[in-house]
């Protein structure tokens, strides 16, 4: 069960985004209690932490949809 409080406190602190950090690797803030991220391969992604909670985890991949369509090759 997720800390309520805790993401409510990280949603003030976060702006809720998706920031590029290098080609083909970006990284989610704001959507969950940590943050995830996703690294672009040549036929799939990468995601690195998936979040607290299946919601978090579906808008964190929206977000990144809007960068890249390729389908999710692994999870870590």
């Amino acid at each position: 069960m997720p800390n309520v409080r805790l993401v409510a406190q990280n949603e003030t602190q976060f702006k809720k985004q998706v920031v590029d950090l290098a080609p083909g690797i970006w990284t989610a803030v704001g959507f969950a209690a940590s943050t995830q991220h996703m690294i672009e391969g040549e036929s799939s992604v990468t995601i690195i932490d998936t979040s607290e909670s299946t919601s978090a985890a579906t808008n964190v991949l929206a977000a990144f949809r809007e960068r890249c369509d390729k389908p999710v090759g692994r999870i870590i």
